[in-house]
């Protein structure tokens, strides 16, 4: 699909409704912007796009497998994590 869509003076642009369910884009959504080439790249992102913080958790977890700092752990290992056993 190729449209042209006009930039406001504030910067701000309309996606015609067709790009928009293309995209599936609803009322209020977000789109990741990129630029490669001087080419304008959009993205549907739905909600589900991480945090910053949300990020540097991610990170720091593929850095401990790297590390070898995990561990598989089986489901009743984790149960008991969990719902520890009163012990006298």
């Amino acid at each position: 699909m190729k449209t042209l869509v006009t930039v406001t003076a504030d910067g701000q642009l309309e996606l015609p409704e067709p790009a928009r369910e293309e995209l599936g884009v609803l009322d209020g959504g977000s789109v990741e912007l990129e630029i490669v080439n001087q080419t304008v790249l959009l993205r549907s992102v739905g909600d589900d796009v991480p945090t910053d913080e949300e990020l540097a958790r991610i990170r720091r977890g593929l850095a401990d497998i790297e590390a070898g700092r995990v561990r598989d752990v089986t489901e009743e290992e984790l149960l008991a994590l969990i719902n520890p056993i009163d012990r006298p």
